[in-house]
């Protein structure tokens, strides 16, 4: 995913905490239940799990949150590996990309 971004979108707090450890530098992480007032840097990193894609107020959060609405992103690459706690679990997909963000009139 390269080098580590400023803000990381995460569409679920799960993997978004799990995600903040993976680089040296942790980013900051912001999630639907993660309250946010600041405006967002130029880019961002979005990680998102390909069911939360299909809620809409999931949708509705990207889309105030970066100007792209979901079915815009060309997303540039997808993961999958059980959870580190649970080997024999079924694989947790995420899928990702790097977005400018367009600025939005108003943030939920």
């Amino acid at each position: 995913m390269g080098a580590v971004p400023p803000l990381l979108l995460a569409t679920h707090h799960m993997p978004g905490a799990n995600l903040k450890h993976a680089w040296p530098e942790a980013p900051r992480v912001l999630t639907p239940v993660v309250p946010w007032s600041e405006p967002l840097p130029a880019e961002v990193l979005l990680v998102a799990q390909p069911a939360d894609l299909r809620d809409p107020r999931v949708q509705r959060w990207v889309q105030a949150r970066t100007g792209h609405a979901v079915t815009d992103i060309a997303w540039q690459g997808e993961v999958a590996a059980p959870p580190w706690y649970r080997s024999e679990a079924e694989p947790v997909v995420l899928k990702w990309a790097r977005l400018t963000v367009h600025p939005v009139a108003a943030q939920p």
